[in-house]
């Protein structure tokens, strides 16, 4: 497993918000998973990420879906969990969490994780408003030390529309999914295939 500790930043001012979970706190805290999120300003997501393809032949090969049983905590970390393997035809279940607060401008937001060893997922830290105003920081399991024809090895950062920095507010999300495209994700994994989330940090500003 590769442990990560992930920043992105810009200057965060005076009376900035701070949203801070240690996950280890979790077991003491005698609340269900989707009650000690909910405490700590955390949704947990359930949607359908469709796909055009075949009729697009770039798009990914598998749909994924967003599932809130892939989402837990355990032994002090934050889980999301990919699930494998998966049938042709089926969607690939994944997780992703995300803030209440969906008015975000910048801030500093730090996580520190371990990613999975399990080929073929991204694990996702990013800023959404759609899918033209997305700010990304993916790890690829798939591309840690190699590449291929159409991805570089290692930490991916992008931005969504690719020629325009995101000038409106958004959420903070943190992710785990695979549409099986080689273009990208790869995969879909053979094995489920787990992010461990031991905290996040986030001090932003607000519209």
């Amino acid at each position: 497993m590769r442990s990560i500790l992930l920043v992105a930043a810009l200057p965060a001012f005076v009376g900035a918000k701070t949203l801070s979970v240690d996950f280890s706190t979790f077991a003491s805290s005698g609340l269900t998973v989707a009650q000690f999120l909910d405490q700590s300003s955390l949704y947990v997501s359930a949607y359908e990420v469709q796909t055009s393809y075949p009729s697009d032949p770039t798009a990914d090969p598998f749909s994924h879906t967003f599932v809130t049983d892939n989402v837990d905590i355990q032994d002090g970390y934050l889980t999301l969990r990919v699930s494998g393997p998966t049938g042709q035809g089926a969607s690939v279940l994944s997780a992703e969490v995300g803030t209440y607060d969906a008015n975000i401008l910048y801030g500093t937001f730090k996580t520190v994780a371990i990613a999975s060893p399990v080929p073929g997922v991204v694990h996702g830290f990013f800023t959404y408003k759609n899918d033209c105003q997305e700010s990304d920081i993916e790890l690829l399991t798939s591309f840690y030390t190699t590449g291929n024809t159409f991805v570089q090895p290692g930490l991916q950062l992008t931005s969504q529309d690719l020629h325009n920095v995101p000038t409106e507010s958004s959420s903070f999300l943190w992710n785990s999914w695979s549409g099986g495209n080689e273009r990208w994700s790869a995969g879909p994994p053979t094995q489920d295939a787990i992010l461990k989330i031991k905290s996040s940090s986030l001090e932003y500003e607000t519209a």
